[in-house]
């Protein structure tokens, strides 16, 4: 699998949920709790989520949407449809969209505050973690001990890619990471696109100068010095301008 995802030993609440108020007005709160995911096994289920913002979005009394996060990130593609969904909502409707970081809103969790207006997070809060992961587990040498030997019959060449019962070619790993680096690619897009203005506005306050004095290429530059999958507190994240408040 490959995903947007923090490797962590912290749990995760096991609920979701969105909730609105019932009379008059209305400010939904899109909750994203757990590991992103579409299917079984998954506890924020993006079909859920992006039912959801559906329905707000053709209920005229919900004046805005709250997204609380606390998700150490989620697969690749339903991370990025929920963002698009977010995306869209806000387009639509034009209702503002706010982000609000729990204890964890790493990774994949991350991403998902990028498709937001403004994002908030406690000082404690772990967030960042942006990058993306693919793992494999190589059993090769208990195998051997055990004396348990794999016939493999495929129709190409990389079809087996990640088995476990021998090494990774290098022709196997070069073709694993260049997929990781398109995925990453796409990631680091996604950042730069949701904090632009933002980080435009930090680093004109930062050196003294106009917001239009710096580039696409100098926000990306900036991004790319905290997207190595470090993790970030909230309030570092805020002093590095990938965060807007505490």
């Amino acid at each position: 699998m490959i995903g947007f995802i923090l490797l962590i030993s912290l749990v995760a609440s096991s609920s979701i949920g969105s909730s609105s108020f019932s009379l008059g007005e209305k400010i939904g709160v899109l909750e994203i709790q757990g590991v992103i995911g579409d299917g079984v096994g998954y506890e924020a289920q993006t079909g859920e989520l992006i039912d959801t913002l559906q329905r707000w979005a053709k209920d005229k009394n919900i004046r805005g949407v709250v997204v609380r996060i606390n998700s150490p990130g989620g697969t690749v593609g339903a991370t990025q449809e929920l963002s698009d969904e977010l995306k869209r909502y806000r387009k639509e409707t034009k209702n503002p969209v706010v982000a609000s970081m729990g204890d964890l809103a790493a990774s994949g969790g991350f991403y998902a505050a990028m498709a937001c207006d403004e994002v908030y997070a406690n000082p404690g809060t772990l967030t960042g973690s942006i990058g993306v992961i693919l793992r494999f587990m190589n059993y090769e040498s208990l195998s051997d001990k055990v004396g348990l030997d794999f016939e493999v019959i495929k129709s190409g060449q990389f079809k087996d890619i990640g088995s476990g019962s021998r090494p990774m070619t290098e022709e196997e790993r070069k073709l694993l990471q260049d997929v990781i680096d398109s995925v990453y690619g796409q990631f680091l897009d996604a950042v730069v696109e949701g904090r632009e203005g933002a980080v435009r506005a930090f680093l004109a306050t930062k050196e003294d100068k106009a917001e239009s004095d710096f580039s696409n290429d100098d926000v990306t530059s900036h991004v790319k010095q905290y997207a190595d999958g470090r993790i970030f507190s909230g309030a570092q994240a805020v002093e590095n301008g990938l965060v807007d408040k505490l």
